[in-house]
């Protein structure tokens, strides 16, 4: 809800991360059903319990191929400049994905197999994978594109080096010691949040002044850092333990707190508007596309609800009655519609 009372259904769908919440949803369910494979809850082929991760990656390689073709058929796009960085930043998205499904893959053969590969030959799409991130980092910086991914895979690679070293025994140290680097960056998490909170600390009591946009936005980083950061620390601290064995903690209480984080990831998907408008050659924001096209949205989806101000006070007989029922049935807002189709 905005500074004059109005809250814009419409503008929900605008700021939708389609991307971000597929991401978040398959990391949620992957994160259920393995920790009941772990705990022996089922049984099942660990090809059958990645499913969320492969149905993850289908939808990228089907909208990546998708729009790819689309691009290819509008010779009108192939000569606009945003529409060709728009693509290589699809193509090159499609690329690290593929990199990942490999690591899953070799993943899954390892586990499954009980083969003589080495981990670090499993890890080894991950690590080419942190060589492309950092190219893709680099580059971000002339082209100022959002490379959120990029950066939450290079802020591991650390602990994807002692993790392997770990797994084929190079080093034998305890996993307190391997997980140094997860230690250090929630050091800094703690940091940013500490921050967020004294900054909308001051602003309630008068000693800074922000605008109210940005003064939401820390409230809402604050609240966002608070359900995600916590509870995967809290997940962190549990699977050292349990790995260590100090402590038999079922690992379905393990990954309680990283579901609490991955929830908290899907709501903030709901805000933060993103996304690549050639995934499925759909050439527009996923959710305008779904508005553009869906009649039931166009009806339903563009409600504006705004509080009644004194502009909506008449002194009419009609106007005191329709107040008085409102009154009546408990009402306090008042609801316009914007049926136009949207932009």
């Amino acid at each position: 809800m905005d500074d004059q009372g109005r809250f814009d259904v419409r503008q929900i769908f605008l700021d939708f991360n389609p991307s971000k919440f597929i991401v978040c949803a398959a990391l949620f369910l992957q994160s259920i059903v393995l920790s009941a494979r772990l705990e022996d809850v089922v049984t099942s082929s660990y090809w059958i319990i990645f499913i969320p991760l492969w149905i993850w990656k289908a939808l990228v390689l089907a909208g990546a191929i998708t729009g790819l073709f689309a691009y290819l058929t509008h010779p009108d796009a192939r000569r606009d400049y945003e529409a060709k960085r728009d693509i290589s930043a699809m193509t090159f998205s499609f690329t690290l994905h593929v990199l990942l499904l490999l690591f899953e893959v070799l993943v899954a053969v390892r586990l499954e197999s009980n083969s003589s590969m080495s981990w670090g030959a499993v890890f080894t799409p991950l690590f080419i994978l942190y060589a492309l991130s950092l190219v893709s980092c680099i580059y971000s910086c002339s082209t100022e594109r959002v490379v959120e991914f990029e950066v939450i895979t290079l802020a591991n690679i650390l602990l994807m080096i002692f993790v392997v070293l770990r797994l084929d025994d190079v080093v034998l140290w305890q996993w307190q010691t391997v997980f140094i680097p997860v230690w250090i960056l929630f050091a800094g998490g703690v940091v940013l949040w500490l921050y967020y909170f004294l900054m909308s600390v001051s602003v309630l009591r008068g000693k800074v002044h922000v605008a109210s946009d940005r003064y939401c936005s820390t409230v809402a980083h604050g609240f966002v850092f608070l359900f995600v950061l916590f509870p995967m620390l809290v997940f962190a601290v549990l699977l050292v333990v349990r790995l260590d064995n100090d402590a038999d903690i079922p690992y379905t209480a393990i990954f309680v707190p990283l579901h609490i984080s991955c929830l908290a990831l899907c709501a903030t998907a709901l805000y933060q508007r993103g996304g690549n408008p050639w995934w499925f050659g759909i050439r527009m924001n996923f959710c305008t596309f779904l508005l553009t096209h869906c009649s039931l949205l166009q009806e339903y989806g563009n409600i504006v609800y705004r509080r009644p101000t004194e502009e909506d006070a008449v002194p009419d007989v009609e106007s005191n009655s329709q107040s008085a029922n409102n009154t009546a049935v408990g009402k306090s807002e008042v609801v316009t519609l914007d049926l136009n189709t949207p932009d």
